[in-house]
């Protein structure tokens, strides 16, 4: 165990099996807990090379009514693929852009175009909002990355959007190996992905005596039904986690922890696949 401030005691690693670009402000935070983090990037999400659905989708993009991007790297494509048809932006005209969240917000707007309005805090509330801005006969088109916008698909059946879905990356293990896990180690997913890369190195009985602290649905039901200890978070920020660290052990499988409060000092959200940041 490694003591950290004020005397409490904190797990000996943190080993984030996530994609390297998200996170360094949540590793940073927590060194000055004393809390180690190891970065062990299992998959790792590549762009498909020959994508014919895309280039479909793009030729025929007159007959949608909304373009959704979940994340900034569904945007980035897409408008690639535009340049590549030789289409100019401006043919999107017709068509209302929605974002999963603000990064993909802002790569909306870095090529010219806005979208019909800004994302909400969760995709639920996102896809509510479009719903009350669509009538029937409107189809959307779903760029879906490499973490598939489980939650906005699925908001989207609920309240009766059309829509197709067009994949745009496929994941790929990276090859990268867990030497020795040790009794304290945390492990942090959040892609089902990730979980399912670790089952591949691990027992059965060596999942039972790990938590794993799942930062999305996907990756918590993922890490409960491979056999780990499963600890949940409804916000998903830094102060968040330490909550975790400080009750290690008290609460696993269906307890999800929650943190109060939003928006105080050193309140680093984590980024969340889905695009959704709790609630």
């Amino acid at each position: 165990m490694i003591q950290g401030q004020c005397g409490q005691e904190f797990p000996q690693r943190v080993i984030w099996l996530t994609e390297t670009f998200r996170w360094q402000a949540a590793y940073d935070k927590l060194a000055e807990h004393g809390i180690l983090s190891v970065h062990l990037p299992l998959t790792a999400s590549r762009p498909l090379t020959h994508n014919t659905l895309l280039w479909q989708a793009v030729c025929q993009i007159k007959q949608y009514d909304w373009l959704i991007f979940p994340d900034a790297e569904e945007a980035e494509l897409f408008f690639d693929m535009l340049l590549q048809c030789r289409t100019d932006v401006r043919a999107l005209g017709h068509i209302k852009l929605l974002a999963g969240n603000q990064e993909a917000e802002q790569a909306v707007r870095k090529r010219g175009v806005f979208c019909a309005f800004p994302p909400c805090e969760t995709q639920e509330e996102t896809v509510r909002k479009m719903a009350e801005q669509s009538c029937r006969r409107e189809r959307a088109l779903v760029l879906s990355g490499q973490h598939k916008a489980p939650g906005l698909l699925c908001a989207c059946s609920r309240y009766g959007i059309a829509f197709d879905e067009v994949p745009v990356c496929q994941m790929v293990r990276t090859g990268k190996k867990l030497d020795l896990l040790l009794p304290d180690d945390f492990l942090v997913a959040d892609l089902p992905q990730a979980v399912e890369a670790v089952c591949g190195q691990l027992s059965q009985q060596e999942r039972g005596k790990h938590i794993l602290i799942a930062l999305t649905e996907g990756a918590g039901s993922a890490a409960q039904q491979a056999g780990f200890m499963v600890l949940r978070l409804s916000k998903k920020s830094v102060p968040a986690l330490l909550k975790l660290f400080q009750t290690k052990g008290g609460e696993t499988h269906e307890t999800t922890t929650d943190l109060s409060g939003r928006g105080r000092d050193g309140d680093i959200a984590l980024p969340d696949r889905t695009g959704e940041t709790g609630d």
